[in-house]
């Protein structure tokens, strides 16, 4: 089935939505085959530019404005259904366009998704750098963008990644008499392309588009992920989550970091939180660093009253590698297993970024890791049962260390506790975009955390397992794992694939998935049914691994 604007392969009169997708420039209505026997809940139509055939590029005599005012008039009979918009590269731009153009019908698109490559490279012959200040100075000097507009913020943030993902767009047009002003003119229509989170940014006059928008960059390729609505909380979360979110600005952003440094700070443990009434003695000490680094302080909590080497839980703490103490909230969990157990522990406090990127937060959590090993007999430690345990940035670290340590020929690790770990900066799992503004930890935090660790190299191809544990190419060999996240947080699916990964390779991992759990959610609510059952899985799991 195609017509002047659409091709559908598969046409389904019971579907409730259709997903209209427009490929980049230069791609073809080929891009989209199979979608529709895909995805069985849309009726899935390719935009076919008119002009020529089955290649989508940008009509000589359109710009994307007037093209996306006549896409919107052509769609106009199909709203008869919910409509969600995915654009590619110069596609993104018309889909924004398109959308605009829709509501002005009184037509509001469901949904839309935007997707755009930063590092490919411009064609030949002109030298290109994928600075963005250099290919603004480029454009500049092919002609068609003026100054001013170059310095718009709103260009800079929309439109000039779609120019460095789809170098083509310059070559596009055959023989147009404005060969690169068209690309760039959406940037300058009067109603301007703005994200939801730039509201408070609004100019008179102006007011942000309803849609939802996801705009999803990677290094060495673009995914636009449709996502479908997020699970629901559980009804003991559901209401403190609420009241959680009110109370704490997000998504996380740079400007915020102080923020949860200062709410970290005010939820440090103290010396008596630690002591438990007597059930440890604690010593805090500075042990060596990674090499040329400053010295890492570790706090060690040593049960009393017990005989012989004890087992230890070494703590990596969470915080979205931004924020966080070794005495924070999160200890305390690891304490009540201890104190359960008469286990030590042992809590490192790493450096954090972004004043301290990568690889300084695993490589102090290492140092102090080969410290503990190294001087587990003076500590009454049993260097062969160390667990390493953290949640979230913390899991991610625990992770990276059995992965460090197996291939360093390190200590021994004898047992992993992942909890809700960050594990991917690439970000590009379904539950990532499905809860990209949903939870305490959504996906558009995560993304920032893992920018503020690895900078440009986040999602890129010089990333380490060490830190970003989803990108080992080899699990096996591992210490036994415990893996848990909520079913209601952006960590989700790369919590399990991780632990899927490990089966495959033959190891061990236990995985428990929390229905209608938020990211950290047991410390959060700790009197909801699921945390208790949560708490005790993992008492159970770690009694378990100790009794071998």
């Amino acid at each position: 089935m195609s017509d002047r604007w659409f091709q559908c392969e598969v046409p389904r009169p019971d579907a409730e939505r259709r997903l209209v997708c427009l490929p980049h420039a230069g791609g073809s209505a080929a891009y989209f085959r199979g979608w529709g026997e895909r995805l069985a809940d849309f009726e899935v139509r390719a935009v076919r530019y008119p002009g020529r055939a089955e290649r989508i590029a940008e009509p000589a005599a359109q710009d994307m404005i007037v093209l996306g005012d006549e896409l919107a008039e052509a769609l106009v009979p199909l709203a008869d259904r919910s409509l969600v918009l995915l654009g590619h590269s110069l596609g993104a731009v018309l889909a924004l366009e398109t959308a605009r153009a829709l509501e002005s019908r009184g037509i509001e698109v469901a949904h839309l998704f935007a997707s755009g490559s930063r590092n490919a490279p411009l064609p030949e012959p002109e030298p290109f750098d994928d600075d963005p200040e250099a290919v603004a100075a480029h454009l500049l000097k092919l002609g068609g963008t003026d100054a001013e507009l170059a310095a718009d913020p709103w260009f800079r943030e929309l439109v000039l990644p779609y120019v460095i993902g789809d170098g083509r767009m310059f070559h596009a047009y055959p023989n147009p008499p404005e060969p690169d002003r068209r690309p760039v003119r959406a940037a300058r229509a009067a109603r301007r392309p703005l994200l939801p989170d730039r509201r408070a940014a609004l100019r008179p006059g102006e007011r942000a588009v309803r849609h939802r928008i996801r705009v999803l960059i990677k290094e060495d390729a673009v995914t636009a992920v449709l996502s479908a609505p997020p699970p629901p909380f559980d009804p003991e979360l559901a209401g403190p989550i609420r009241r959680i979110l009110a109370g704490m600005p997000g998504p996380l952003t740079p400007e915020l970091f102080a923020d949860r440094r200062a709410r970290s700070a005010a939820g440090r443990l103290t010396d008596e939180q630690i002591r438990r009434g007597g059930s440890f003695e604690i010593e805090e000490c500075l042990v060596p660093g990674p090499p040329g680094a400053p010295k890492v302080p570790v706090l060690i909590c040593r049960p009393t009253g017990v005989s012989g080497p004890r087992p230890v839980i070494y703590h990596t703490h969470g915080g979205g590698m931004v924020a966080g103490t070794h005495r924070s909230v999160e200890l305390a969990d690891d304490l009540d297993r201890a104190e359960e157990l008469r286990l030590a522990v042992v809590a490192v406090d790493y450096r954090l970024a972004p004043e301290h990127p990568d690889p300084a937060p695993i490589e102090d959590c290492y140092a102090g890791l080969v410290w503990l090993a190294g001087n587990a007999a003076e500590l009454g430690i049993d260097a062969s049962r160390i667990v390493v345990s953290g949640n979230s940035a913390g899991g991610c670290l625990a992770a990276g260390l059995s992965l460090l340590s197996r291939d360093r020929g390190g200590p021994e690790v004898f047992g992993q506790m992942l909890q809700c770990p960050m594990l991917d900066d690439r970000c590009a799992a379904p539950s990532q975009a499905q809860l990209d503004r949903v939870g305490l930890w959504d996906g558009a935090s995560n993304l920032t955390g893992w920018q503020a660790l690895l900078g440009e190299r986040r999602g890129g191809t010089e990333v380490s397992p060490y830190t970003a544990p989803a990108r080992a190419v080899h699990v096996d060999g591992l210490a036994p794992a415990y893996i848990d996240v909520g079913s209601v947080e952006a960590l989700r699916d790369e919590a399990v694939a991780y632990a899927t990964r490990i089966w495959q390779a033959g190891g061990e991992a236990e995985l428990l998935v929390w229905s209608g759990a938020f990211h950290s959610f047991d410390e959060w609510v700790p009197d909801a049914v699921v945390s208790g059952t949560a708490r005790r899985a993992r008492l159970d799991w770690l009694r378990r691994l100790l009794a071998r």
